[in-house]
């Protein structure tokens, strides 16, 4: 999904994106679980913090689609990876999880990795890092929330709020910056709304089986994709530490594994 985004950015608005990806969404939603859901689609028994996800999720897309405009793919990535160290913390005094101490070692291997890929690169300093840094403080809040209310609700209750809340905010700024997409950044735009909508439909699936705090480590696994498919697509070439950095983070979601399969 971010490989799309960072496509579609270097040509499209940003704002742009964001509002036809949750319209599309939006439509998406009513056409396979309306008929069937009826009105349970729309019935939610948490409708501030359904709202509230939706705030978040509008965040989370425009920050990151920016800085992947102006930041490698990789390097955008890695920096969102605070973020599984501020969901634990979140989860710990808000949600009153238990985080065992392998949940800790992972994550902080996964932290060095992180270290590793963005320091030899000289962005990590640069005003734009700020970017995907809240990108990450709203994603653990948003996962959070998610986990608060998975309980309960139905996954697709949750989708289609944040989608719905999504498409209505990012629809106040859309006539300041509006232009027809052409027939590429049409498929790209469609193929982007699609696969948004499975990750998130599985990111709220899994909060409903498990802890919040388990799956944080194995977000360090997307980093890998993302440097593979920034070097295959976008010619982004990793150097010796980053290449590094890859390895010590796949090391700290196979340890997740592993210690997992255990319990």
């Amino acid at each position: 999904m971010d490989a799309i985004a960072k496509i579609l950015v270097q040509s499209y608005s940003v704002i742009n994106i964001t509002c036809v990806r949750y319209v599309i969404q939006v439509f998406l939603l009513i056409i396979i679980c309306g008929f069937h859901l009826g009105k349970n689609l729309f019935t939610t028994g948490f409708f501030v913090i359904q709202v509230a996800r939706g705030f978040l999720i509008v965040g989370i897309s425009i920050t990151f689609f920016v800085s992947l405009k102006y930041l490698p793919l990789a390097d955008a990535t890695a920096i969102t990876f605070i973020s599984p160290i501020l969901t634990l913390i979140l989860a710990l005094f808000l949600l009153k999880e238990k985080i065992m101490p392998r949940l800790w070692i992972a994550v902080f291997f996964g932290m060095i990795g992180v270290i590793a890929i963005i320091k030899p690169t000289g962005v990590f300093f640069s005003p734009i890092t700020l970017l995907p840094i809240l990108t990450a403080i709203l994603y653990s809040v948003y996962e959070v929330l998610t986990k608060k209310i998975s309980a309960t609700e139905s996954p697709y209750t949750s989708l289609f709020y944040s989608a719905m809340v999504g498409a209505l905010i990012s629809s106040l700024i859309l006539p300041l910056t509006w232009q027809p997409p052409n027939l590429q950044q049409s498929f790209l735009l469609i193929s982007l709304s699609v696969v948004g909508l499975l990750a998130h439909f599985f990111l709220i699936l899994s909060l409903k089986y498990v802890s919040v705090s388990t799956i944080q480590p194995y977000h360090y696994l997307s980093l890998a994709w993302a440097s593979l498919i920034g070097y295959l697509v976008f010619n982004e070439i990793p150097d010796s530490l980053s290449v590094l950095g890859i390895l010590i983070i796949g090391f700290s979601g196979i340890i997740a594994v592993k210690l997992e399969s255990k319990k």
